[in-house]
């Protein structure tokens, strides 16, 4: 068993008093922890000599953070500024320790099995959860990174009464990132994927091999 300098907790809450359309409370929670030598796929700045808070605290000041990595080996700093829309990790050495905001966010049905975005949303509320859509982009770029999906049914559809799009929280989308021609009538569901970046349009009785996104209350 390799013995480390540094022990790291797998839940790091950072507080922050300055508007970033954040919340002034983040809890960073350690990812890839059962895939040791990886992190995400993305671009980011190094910053030597720092605490893994104070690197939390720094990637809470730039607005596209949403994951941070922390070398125990020699304290280093990486702030993530813009992940690739891409499910593979990085291969990293074993001394990166990889934190991000995931929140209350879960994924079900990773094993793929086709599905219908109906029957995914029964999966999260079987799971006790919600289908769910994030509607920062870089947030949502991290959640599907550390899924390892490349794509997933979301909590986005159009209500026909009015014409408009909601989220699983009742939010109109007006900064929703749309795929090319999207969204397509006469479709009222959705799903998120890497590939041609953004939210496609379904009917509800189409079916797929992808996981949902989730989250719990």
């Amino acid at each position: 068993m390799r013995l480390e300098p540094i022990l790291l907790p797998l839940l790091i809450v950072v507080f922050v008093f300055s508007n970033y359309g954040k919340s002034k409370e983040i809890i960073f929670t350690r990812i890839y922890e059962n895939q040791i030598g990886y992190t995400v796929n993305g671009n980011h700045v190094e910053y030597p000599q720092f605490t893994a808070t104070r690197c939390g605290n720094m990637c809470l000041q730039v607005h596209t953070c949403w994951v941070f990595a922390f070398n125990v080996d020699d304290n280093t700093c990486r702030i993530y500024t813009y992940l690739n829309p891409d499910e593979t990790p990085t291969t990293v050495s074993n001394a990166w320790k990889t934190f991000g905001a995931i929140g209350n966010y879960f994924f079900v049905n990773l094993a793929a099995v086709s599905n219908t975005w109906l029957q995914g949303e029964a999966m999260c509320q079987n799971a006790s959860g919600t289908i769910a859509y994030e509607q920062d982009p870089e947030r949502l770029k991290l959640l599907l990174q550390w899924g390892g999906t490349s794509s997933a049914w979301v909590g986005v559809e159009l209500d026909t009464t009015v014409n408009v799009w909601y989220d699983n929280w009742g939010n109109t989308i007006p900064q929703a990132q749309w795929g090319p021609n999207e969204p397509e009538a006469p479709y009222i569901k959705s799903y998120y994927r890497f590939s041609g970046t953004g939210l496609y349009t379904i009917w509800e009785g189409y079916a797929s091999t992808k996981p949902s996104l989730c989250v719990a209350p």
